[in-house]
């Protein structure tokens, strides 16, 4: 979310700064939504990015923009983008009534091939996708991983005080109370509800 407000906090700047422009033309760097596409296409990954974010901004007044954002966002992920990787799978693996709502359907085998390779990467945001994958894991929807990764990406985002990773180790207790040093189901529970306190305040 914050990382959106400043995403439209300096296009609002962009355009301020040249009133004659419309933002509908142009992505965040300044070119032409056209040039930016071109250049995606070429294998730009950044303005791949700055592509999806441009269409993702109009689809409060056009939802079907939704899958093309998604489609940008996955060619940026595509180009070793583990953000674009987390947006796309993220929107492909909702609820499908929630999607329908936002104007796009969604694809949960392809949404968990953009988190497989998000999470291959080895850049900040690999860690996300590979949560979501453990997520996944836990809740018995994806079985390519093994249980001792699973446990191993959730423990490290649950010590970084993720709460959906503390949550799913907690449901999960059973399955994962002979991994060595796990903590116990109670502190796992305490660091969940803290953890999300945190998120909400």
């Amino acid at each position: 979310m914050r990382k959106l407000v400043k995403i439209i906090m300096a296009m609002g700047m962009f355009i301020a700064a040249s009133p004659s422009l419309k933002a509908q033309d142009f992505v965040m760097s300044g070119i032409e939504v056209s040039d930016a596409i071109a250049q995606c296409e070429a294998g730009d990954a950044q303005l791949c990015h700055e592509v999806a974010v441009h269409y993702l901004l109009q689809t409060d007044q056009n939802p079907s923009l939704n899958s093309t954002a998604i489609d940008y966002f996955a060619k940026a992920c595509g180009l070793g983008r583990s953000d674009g990787c987390y947006s796309s799978g993220s929107d492909l693996t909702v609820n499908p009534e929630l999607a329908a709502f936002r104007g796009y359907q969604t694809d949960f085998d392809r949404g968990v091939k953009l988190f497989e390779k998000g999470c291959a990467n080895v850049d900040t945001f690999a860690s996300a996708n590979c949560k979501k994958l453990t997520i996944f894991y836990f809740e018995g929807s994806y079985d390519s991983i093994t249980l001792e990764q699973a446990y191993n990406y959730a423990i490290t985002e649950c010590d970084d005080q993720d709460y959906e990773s503390c949550f799913a180790l907690y449901h999960a207790y059973d399955r994962i109370a002979n991994m060595p040093d796990v903590p116990s189901k109670e502190t796992l529970l305490v660091r969940a509800v803290l953890a999300k306190l945190i998120f909400e305040f």
